[in-house]
């Protein structure tokens, strides 16, 4: 009877172990700062470039900051004279929040004529 300790602990501890996978694998992505599962940055940038007022939306990073919570940065690039930038700002955050549960965003809006223009006029995505 002296080996059934050790076999129930290897037991108990592979089980623990074979459980944690998961969990790792989803703690993992949000210390790294992934992308959250299901979320599309195409259809984030589409969406935000549809709004009357957006010429171009680049530098766009999406993750999680815990399990239920959201975040973006991105820069916006504003068609001249449409609108106050505060307002268009509301607009974005106000959809962001309703269409994709994005709760923290931060947004640059950038003039179209703007000569200090971002370099990054793509998106971070991660590496699958």
């Amino acid at each position: 009877w002296t080996w059934v300790d050790p076999v129930l602990t290897l037991v108990i501890a592979g089980y623990i172990l074979f459980m944690s996978f998961g969990l790792l694998r989803k703690t993992s992505r949000i210390l790294m700062e992934g992308t959250p599962p299901g979320l599309s940055l195409d259809a984030v940038k589409e969406t935000i470039e549809n709004l009357d007022g957006v010429d171009n939306v680049h530098h766009l990073h999406v993750w999680e900051l815990d399990e239920h919570h959201k975040a973006l940065e991105a820069h916006v690039r504003i068609v001249e004279n449409r609108q106050s930038h505060s307002i268009l700002r509301k607009q974005i955050k106000d959809l962001l929040e309703n269409k994709f549960s994005i709760s923290h965003s931060t947004l640059e809006l950038e003039d179209s004529s703007d000569a200090h223009r971002c370099g990054d006029e793509g998106m971070i995505r991660p590496e699958d």
